[in-house]
């Protein structure tokens, strides 16, 4: 028995090894592989994945095997990355603000949709939608 019959020892390790992995390259320890970066994911190499730097957005999107990125061409690590990390009007170093901010933006973006819409399109679609 087990899960997808696996052994559940064998998949809580596989849980707990998953787990230590996304949580050393979230840390703040911009460490590398060095060229095993090119096969696993190193903090370094993940740190590019979230940079503030249009130049490198849609990079690195491997969560544990770089591999993938290199043989996909989405793989970029020069070297040590100092650039801000987020985007553009992220919260920085603020847990609730992140918490928030999904919220936020959606909010942000359901005003900028009812401004665009006349009351009569608005109406319309909410009696479509009680239909």
């Amino acid at each position: 028995g087990g899960w997808i019959g696996f052994r559940p020892s064998a998949a809580a390790a596989a849980v707990f090894i998953g787990r230590l992995h996304n949580t050393s390259v979230h840390s703040t320890m911009g460490w590398s592989h060095g060229w095993f970066d090119r096969v696993v994911v190193s903090p370094q190499v993940h740190r590019w994945h979230h940079a503030e730097d249009p130049a490198v957005y849609g990079k690195n999107l491997a969560n544990i095997f770089s591999c993938f990125d290199v043989l996909f061409g989405t793989y970029h690590n020069p070297g040590r990355c100092e650039a801000r990390l987020g985007f553009e009007g992220s919260p920085q170093h603020d847990p609730v603000g992140w918490l928030l901010h999904p919220l936020r933006y959606w909010g942000g973006q359901l005003a900028l949709m009812t401004k665009r819409k006349s009351p009569q399109v608005l109406s319309a679609a909410r009696s479509e939608l009680a239909a």
